[in-house]
């Protein structure tokens, strides 16, 4: 016999399932939202290699006396041929090859000294010309470096400073004063801090080439003029190479 309530029953059951439905759905804890992803790592810098020095030398038929050491070597190949290329025209006393690479106001002073004579005095007695010092060597392509040569003479080796500019697919050098230190030999300034802080002037391209120059100031007042209309040179730096004295 059929249960009359039977229908009823199974509505209450399914009515208290749904309910109980509700009521666990209602309890459970909504998800937390996932972690935004890490930010990617920084690029790590990398340090192009130096150019191979020796082989630049061979290809650029650098002058025996040129010294490059690789430690010293950039990694703008363009850098490292107008290096070569100045030293190499210092070395052999080539001032046809100098005034190529020279900024207007070098270059000027460049043709006072050969038209006096004092840059082949200058430059006669120079055994070796070796790059000390190379600044902005790890750029790939720097616009700018500061440049330090030691100048090989008898008995001893001396500095010189250039700066040089990029200017297009070349370089243009301009001189520098620096410190007036010697020793030995050329290669004991490896590495040299140059110091270019005491400032310079077009007219100091004589004197780097002059091997008695000191850092001693220019005189503020004009010297005494001696007998027959000669100026006195300045105290405590070296007369100009081949200007007689």
């Amino acid at each position: 016999m059929t249960n009359p309530n039977r229908p009823s029953l199974i509505r209450s059951v399914l009515l208290v399932a749904a309910c109980a439905g509700v009521t666990l759905g209602g309890c459970e804890k909504k998800k937390k939202p996932a972690p935004p992803p890490p930010p990617p790592p920084k690029p790590v810098a990398v340090i192009p290699d130096p150019v191979d020095i020796s082989a630049v030398l061979q290809q650029a038929k650098a002058d025996a006396r040129v010294q490059f050491p690789q430690s010293q070597a950039p990694a703008d190949r363009s850098l490292a041929e107008g290096v070569i290329r100045l030293a190499s025209a210092l070395a052999a006393g080539d001032a046809a090859a100098m005034r190529g690479m020279l900024a207007p106001g070098a270059r000027d002073v460049l043709e006072q000294l050969v038209a006096s004579g004092g840059w082949e005095e200058g430059t006669k007695e120079i055994g070796q010309v070796r790059v000390v010092s190379l600044s902005n060597a790890t750029e790939a392509e720097p616009t700018a470096s500061l440049v330090g040569f030691a100048i090989q003479e008898p008995g001893r080796a001396r500095l010189l400073a250039w700066t040089a500019t990029r200017a297009g697919d070349r370089w243009v050098f301009a001189n520098e004063l620096c410190q007036a230190d010697t020793k030995p030999r050329a290669s004991d300034f490896d590495g040299v801090s140059l110091d270019t802080s005491i400032g310079a002037s077009e007219s100091d391209i004589r004197e780097l080439l002059n091997p008695e120059r000191t850092q001693a100031p220019r005189p503020t007042t004009p010297a005494p003029s001696g007998g027959g209309g000669g100026g006195s040179p300045q105290p405590g730096r070296g007369n100009t190479p081949g200007s007689g004295s």
